[in-house]
């Protein structure tokens, strides 16, 4: 585990290295999301259709219950993915973010 968070931090770092505010940061994050979430939705899916044919076609009660199993993490995984993509679209709109990475003049703060 210690391993697998230290590879993703070089992997991640660089981003974050050239982000000059928090503005900049959760956009960057954002784009990441938006990439990533509906691909994770869709292997989920695909996750719990599979699992969905094992319950239907399973014959003894060890095979049902573990099928059943796996297709309340796929719903638990699902909220969480969900949520997670809430979550940043929230902050986006509280702090007015939008995700091209650019910034209008209007939304530079200064005085008339």
């Amino acid at each position: 585990m210690k391993k697998s968070l230290i590879a993703l931090s070089i992997f991640v770092a660089p981003v974050f290295a050239f982000a000059q505010d928090a503005t900049s940061i959760l956009t960057v994050v954002s784009k990441i999301f938006n990439t990533i979430i509906p691909m994770l939705i869709t292997l989920g899916i695909i996750y719990f259709i599979w699992n969905l044919i094992q319950l239907l076609i399973a014959k003894s009660d060890d095979v049902k219950k573990e099928a059943k199993n796996r297709m309340l993490w796929a719903v638990l995984i699902f909220f969480v993915i969900l949520s997670i993509w809430g979550l940043v679209g929230i902050i986006q709109r509280t702090f007015g973010i939008n995700t091209s990475g650019t910034i209008s003049t209007e939304d530079i703060p200064h005085v008339e």
